[in-house]
């Protein structure tokens, strides 16, 4: 996830509406490898969000083993991202 031009080029390539982010690092490996989880966590659901605003992604699905930190990703995609 933390190649955002791949991702651009297969979003305008296949006329992509709806991404998936599945990725992500569950707390225990987090808690090893910091700077791994924040690019795989956070960085790589930015670069999502801007490419879904750039290019008028219809639909972002996230998934998070913590229904709370779901919701939270959920209102972050509508209220600045109208998604």
């Amino acid at each position: 996830m933390q190649h955002k031009d791949a991702i651009i080029e297969i979003v305008k390539k296949y006329s992509i509406d709806t991404i998936y982010h599945l990725a992500s690092l569950l707390s225990a490996t987090s808690e090893k490898l910091p700077d791994l989880a924040w690019d795989l966590n956070l960085v790589s659901l930015k670069h999502i969000l801007e490419i879904s605003k750039d290019f008028k992604i219809k639909k972002v699905r996230t998934k998070s083993p913590k229904k709370k930190f779901h919701n939270w990703i959920r209102l972050l995609l509508a209220l600045f991202y109208g998604l």
